[in-house]
């Protein structure tokens, strides 16, 4: 499954400290950054985010899993204390395995 994840940054200096470390969380529960856009520009329509993410996950209960995580628990609360705002993520299905 993929993951789309698209959020404002709130403090640049608190996002980079975020940035820095997370991806080893991603990667400990199996995920894995496929693309990031940090100046998304739409074909069509309105995007109200600073950077959008793809992520490729095994399941959902993976991400979960991660989200839940004692690994990520302090970054988490940095990302929504300081980091960002307006966060969106959303589990999207690979219609190639339908």
């Amino acid at each position: 499954m993929y993951l789309y994840i698209q959020f404002i940054i709130k403090d640049p200096a608190a996002f980079q400290l975020y940035a820095n470390s997370v991806g080893e969380t991603v990667q400990v529960y199996g995920g894995k950054t496929l693309a990031v856009n940090k100046s998304p520009d739409p074909i069509e329509g309105q995007v109200v985010a600073d950077v959008c993410v793809i992520q490729q996950w095994p399941s959902q209960a993976a991400v979960e899993k991660w989200l839940n995580s004692a690994e990520y628990a302090p970054l988490k609360q940095l990302r929504d204390e300081c980091a960002t705002e307006k966060l969106v993520m959303i589990p999207l299905s690979d219609v190639s395995q339908s």
